[in-house]
């Protein structure tokens, strides 16, 4: 979103659909879905096509969705959300609030090293808290309530915070609690986007700009089995390839795809397709400084104006939900007002 000074986000919002399509073969191979389990199975290598690079794979620097694809298998975070949208505990196994809101403390996993034998501890998440609030970090703004992280002792943390601020924790679920190994940070300083090294269940191999990222499974990770041997994330810009691709079974996945090729990969029974609201949206920007938008009512016409439903039937024939704001029905901030009802009806009410 722009900034708040400049824009009015009003006139439409669309709420993302999860679009994610699987293989259930490979090249050749006519798998139907009832043998998805046994190809799961015999998997070791996951293909997932991607539709732009990841242009950063520290978190500190990081603004892609792109990024967040491969950094949610290589770092593990202080906490995690489930897939109700629920914060459950991951790094960060419980945390307590004082009763000004001001200061909250968090009790930190023990027995936990990085990829690289670096011990994860309270000074690791003080040394990252601390490094996403340095001048030019990405995560700066998210934090800027934190007025400092204290360290009590090697399970316990303290972060103080200017006034009260309760999203800390859920900020903590994204990347901003993403924890990052100290150590490889000063090996590889300003390169470290490139040399990523984290607690997660897969490990760095190697990023070729443009074409792809390789990870392999961390033989060490705290949290169980890892069951892939490699992920490759390849870059597809243009996603009907993708989609040939994947037909082919040179991918097993695909993040996004043209709208008009869902149709007949749901009628095919060697594909799988996904597809459901999520927390991503797409909306219109108003810019409030410039004529005529500087007039609030005119940007209430146009709101209403628009058949926020036509436009979903129309742009991506129905892949899409309708909405007035921002929050999905998943999100704890969804609400009545937030839902786009039959416009034809409120307007011959509004008659």
């Amino acid at each position: 979103m722009g900034s708040r000074k400049l824009f009015q986000s009003a006139a439409l919002v669309l709420l993302g659909s999860t679009l994610l399509l699987t293989g259930c073969g490979g090249a050749g191979n006519s798998a139907t879905k009832e043998s998805v389990q046994a190809n799961k199975t015999a998997l070791k290598t996951l293909t997932i096509g991607l539709k732009a690079d990841p242009p950063s794979l520290d978190p500190m620097s990081s603004t892609s969705l792109y990024d967040r694809y491969v950094q949610n298998s290589v770092y593990d975070k202080l906490f995690d959300l489930d897939e109700n949208g629920k914060i459950i505990p991951m790094l960060a196994i419980s945390y307590e609030v004082s009763p000004d809101g001001r200061m909250y403390t968090l009790k930190i996993k023990e027995g936990v090293t990085f990829q690289d034998g670096t011990k994860f501890d309270a000074e690791a998440v003080k040394f990252n808290l601390d490094r996403y609030r340095e001048e030019g970090s990405k995560r700066k703004g998210e934090l800027k309530f934190v007025t400092d992280v204290k360290v009590v002792n090697p399970t316990t943390v303290q972060i103080m915070l200017q006034k009260p601020f309760s999203p800390l924790i859920s900020i903590f679920t994204d990347r901003s609690g993403m924890m990052v190994s100290p150590e490889a940070v000063k090996k590889s300083g300003k390169d470290f986007l490139n040399n990523p090294v984290g607690s997660g269940p897969y490990k760095f191999v190697e990023h070729v700009k443009g074409d792809h990222v390789t990870l392999k499974k961390n033989e060490k990770y705290w949290n169980g089995e890892v069951k892939l041997d490699t992920i490759n994330y390849k870059v597809f810009t243009n996603q009907t390839a993708a989609v040939q691709n994947l037909r082919s079974g040179m991918l097993d996945i695909v993040d996004e795809l043209p709208v008009k090729e869902i149709p007949g990969l749901e009628k095919d029974e060697k594909f799988a397709v996904v597809a459901k609201a999520n927390m991503g949206y797409q909306g219109l920007h108003l810019n409030v400084t410039k004529e005529p938008f500087t007039n609030k009512y005119l940007r209430q016409a146009v709101d209403r104006a628009i058949d926020r439903e036509a436009v979903v039937k129309v742009l991506f024939d129905g892949y899409g939900l309708p909405a007035r704001t921002p929050f999905s029905p998943g999100s704890l901030a969804h609400g009545e007002s937030d839902t786009v009802k039959n416009q034809m009806i409120e307007r011959l009410k509004r008659c």
